[in-house]
């Protein structure tokens, strides 16, 4: 008999219905465990999880901790990211998924300089080993071996012309996965598990601790509606922080958390020839990245981040107008460095909330928005909440999620 299937398990109740959230069920759901999901929005793996480009992080962009905290703890989740999701769901197609390799360009007033960038490129590639030590799974990136981890880019192809100059630029084997069909295929797995139960439209109004239980309080369809869980890990993106305070009886509210509301626009252009993924750093600048299906995704920071705040948003945030002006000029900025950019068709623009610790924007060197290092479980008897931190980490914190709670549970632990 499963473990799932045992008369006295815990019910556990999952909030938010991401990449998080999902990735936690998919690892009760590999021991046999049972799991009721709850996501607030009419579908799941439509908020933060998919309007963005999909990158699963090497640690280049976050050059600025010069701790190598972020970097290291980027290369974990990086090397644990398909080994775990493949030991949970069967193996799944990536090579359909991923995208060549990301060539980073130096844009001018950058917060660090290309000479900088190398020496943090290379002392991070020293530290791989060290990273990649106690993974609970043999580490891999997406079936291949990191072996040379980054160079000085030899060709101009594919860089941005920016100020009648090609940008200094890196090549690296850093890659991004199409997150629409990614998503798209967990959702299936999660869907087809006799051990998850997804509910959508479900949104925690209230959330107390009765003894060694909880009571949730739930808004579904229009009816309000009350639950009880022995166990409840909060995976909600924008409102974990709120649904927090309420269990521990906290009333001030977290101010070192930053909500920035950042757009992805995806277009289709007439020729791709020379167009490849690029990240411009270091600062507050965007990305290009090409998808085997012909689509693009943009994003251009002095456009696209449009809020900024250390309260959550509270307006509606799809007005189609705004978003087509998103979209135009953000194409407009992006075509006048990336030719092949000209004339593209605009297929959609999104927003997508970032939820971090920063109280300045990442124009600021000392922001710290610029360090991911401190994410994942946190809390216990019987509620846990999961800070992301990044896509790239989602399945590593779901892993040590689910064996703190066993471990809690006094069931023992199980190889992932």
């Amino acid at each position: 008999m499963s473990i799932g299937q045992t008369s006295c398990m815990p019910k556990i109740i999952i909030i938010g219905a991401g990449i998080q959230g999902l990735s936690v069920a998919l690892a009760l759901a590999a021991r046999g465990i049972d799991s009721t999901i709850l996501e607030s929005q009419p579908n799941a793996m439509r908020g933060a999880s998919f309007g963005n480009e999909g990158k699963i992080h090497l640690g280049f962009v976050y050059a600025l901790d010069q701790s190598y905290q972020t970097g290291q703890e980027m290369l974990r989740g990086a090397h644990s990211f398909a080994p775990l999701l493949d030991s949970w769901c069967g193996p799944l197609p990536w090579h359909e998924w991923r995208s060549s390799g990301f060539r980073y360009a130096v844009m001018p007033g950058s917060l660090a300089s290309p000479d900088e960038l190398e020496n943090y490129y290379e002392q991070l590639r020293i530290r791989i080993p060290e990273s990649l030590e106690s993974l609970p799974v043999r580490p891999s990136y997406f079936g291949q071996d990191i072996s040379w981890m980054w160079e000085r880019a030899r060709t101009h192809t594919g860089s941005p012309f920016v100020n009648g100059h090609f940008a200094p630029c890196f090549d690296t084997e850093e890659i991004s996965i199409d997150v629409r069909m990614f998503s798209d295929a967990l959702l299936k797995k999660v869907n087809d598990s006799p051990h998850i139960a997804l509910c959508t439209n479900s949104r925690v109004n209230t959330a107390k601790r009765s003894g060694n239980t909880f009571t949730l309080d739930l808004e579904s369809c229009c009816k309000m509606n009350t639950i009880d869980a022995d166990i409840v890990i909060n995976c909600a993106w924008m409102d974990r922080a709120r649904l927090d305070r309420l269990v521990s009886g906290e009333t001030q509210q977290d101010s070192c958390l930053s909500y920035r509301i950042k757009h992805g626009v995806i277009v289709r252009p007439r020729t791709s020839h020379s167009l490849r993924p690029v990240t411009m750093v270091q600062g507050p600048y965007g990305d290009v990245t090409p998808f085997k299906d012909g689509t693009v995704f943009l994003s251009w920071y002095p456009e696209c981040r449009t809020y900024f705040n250390q309260s959550p948003p509270t307006s509606e945030l799809d007005d189609t107008r705004t978003l087509g002006e998103i979209a135009s000029r953000t194409l407009n900025k992006m075509s006048e460095m990336f030719p092949d950019l000209e004339n593209a068709e605009i297929v959609s623009c999104k927003p997508g909330i970032i939820v971090a610790e920063g109280s300045s924007d990442v124009d600021d060197p000392g922001s710290k928005l610029h360090q991911r290092a401190i994410s994942g479980p946190s809390g216990g008897n019987g509620w846990w909440s999961v800070d992301t931190g990044k896509l790239t980490l989602a399945p590593l914190h779901a892993h040590t999620t689910v064996q703190l709670i066993l471990k809690e549970l006094s069931i023992g632990k199980t190889a992932a």
